[in-house]
């Protein structure tokens, strides 16, 4: 079947009509997604710079990366000064973490030399220089105030049996505030020590397994 000429121009002007509609009904839908993507884009740099005011660091972090993964073209002035504070606050956030860490293996390290010490001066307290057998009471007191000191600064480092010991040495030495008490003397040359011996590890009240006479000079007993 033929068309008129007449149907034909119907036709083409019914067609045109129509692509134009849709034309203009994607270009409509084009700008409301623009205006709705523009809108976003608003609300997330200024998320991100009321985050930066406040110093919310992980708020920062959590928008600096959505804005670099969706927003990270033809910024505006502002966005770009808002993403620049942004980084300077990680940047911030990030050496200030570095700081912490070096500190905190730099106390580690402290504790654990401070350790040793503790170790050593025990060691030495349980074998003090022969002459001083007669005056160990006046020598040990210099070498318990080092080893208390040097227990402080080990802190956790030492093992519950270390701090023991350490303390049985501030008590039998009177720098706890106490006055020393002597070990009560029991039959076969033993004695029940008032705190843990350091020379036997016998604990208070405990009959000490070393005999009187095999304590070394400067240790309790």
């Amino acid at each position: 079947m033929r068309l008129s000429k007449c149907s034909w121009k119907s036709l083409h002007s019914s067609s045109v009509g129509q692509g134009q509609a849709q034309s203009r009904a994607a270009v409509a839908g084009a700008q409301v997604w623009l205006k709705e993507q523009a809108a976003v884009r608003e609300q997330l740099f200024a998320g991100l710079r009321e985050a930066v005011e406040v110093r919310d660091v992980e708020a920062v972090r959590t928008l600096s990366v959505t804005a670099n993964a969706t927003a990270s073209h033809a910024r505006t002035g502002e966005e770009t000064a808002i993403a620049a504070s942004a980084g300077a606050v990680l940047a911030a956030d990030a050496q200030e973490r570095h700081e912490e860490i070096m500190a905190a293996e730099r106390d580690a390290e402290r504790a654990r030399r401070a350790a040793e010490r503790v170790r050593a001066l025990l060691s030495d307290l349980r074998r003090p220089p022969v002459g001083l057998r007669s005056q160990r009471r006046a020598w040990i007191r210099s070498p318990v105030q080092k080893l208390l000191l040097a227990a402080e600064q080990a802190d956790s480092a030492l093992s519950a049996r270390e701090r023991e010991h350490v303390k049985s040495w501030k008590t039998r030495t009177g720098l706890d505030g106490v006055p020393a008490q002597p070990a009560r003397p029991e039959a076969g040359g033993r004695q029940v020590h008032d705190v843990a011996c350091p020379a036997c590890g016998a604990g208070p009240g405990v009959r000490c397994e070393t005999p009187r006479g095999y304590h070394r000079p400067g240790s309790p007993g």
